[in-house]
């Protein structure tokens, strides 16, 4: 009696294993996990690593720069890094993010960027990916057809008026490029700051009020 109960029990337990088994493989699978939010942003001085100083030495003292002047920020630095590491964790090289959200959108959530700056848009970064030297990062902005140069260089008037910029660099050796590098390039928004509509370069700006 006691070897019938026994193998009851156990004839039991299979069946509840195989049906609890074939009612997991119906469920849909699990949502992939979202990156970690963001770092805290503090305004604290910029604290750059060597490869990110060699960039900022070449914006800064390129004949080339239009911008009359340019400070590094420290909370455009964090969100350079950051997006770098996003980059790099997440297999994207882009303005946008795999969500769908946009470069202008996501610094607004740290830094005031004109009321102008188009939404579901891009008129603050440079990226490159897959360069160890930043000598060769600045020369494939300044080869760019993409607006890069116009960018780097304050070519054109809506970016010569940026007079903030940050630097992120990672290296990520799990990461499909290995080296990925985000300039960003901003100024302020200023209560006198025109209604604007401003397509991406070499588009004209309409005034709406």
């Amino acid at each position: 009696m006691d070897f019938l109960r026994a193998l009851n029990i156990g004839l039991f337990a299979l069946a509840t294993a195989a049906c609890a088994s074939k009612i997991t493989s119906l469920l849909p699978p699990p949502e992939p996990a979202l990156p970690e939010p963001m770092v805290e942003y503090r305004h604290a001085p910029c604290k750059p690593n060597a490869k990110e100083a060699a960039l900022a030495g070449l914006l800064l003292k390129s004949p080339l720069q239009k911008r009359p002047a340019l400070r590094c920020n420290g909370v455009l630095e964090t969100f350079a890094r950051q997006r770098a590491l996003d980059m790099s964790q997440r297999g994207y090289v882009s303005h946008r993010t795999p969500e769908g959200l946009y470069v202008n959108d996501l610094l607004r959530e740290h830094y005031p960027l004109p009321r102008f700056y188009l939404k579901r848009g891009n008129q603050v970064e440079a990226i490159a990916a897959g360069l160890t030297d930043p000598d060769a990062v600045w020369q494939a902005w300044l080869e760019s057809h993409d607006a890069h140069r116009e960018h780097v260089l304050g070519d054109e008037a809506s970016y010569r008026e940026q007079d903030e910029y940050g630097i992120g660099y990672v290296y990520n050796p799990e990461g499909s490029h290995g080296d990925y590098w985000v300039l960003i390039l901003a100024r302020r928004a200023q209560p006198d700051d025109p209604h604007l509509l401003c397509p991406p370069p070499p588009g004209a700006c309409i005034r709406l009020d």
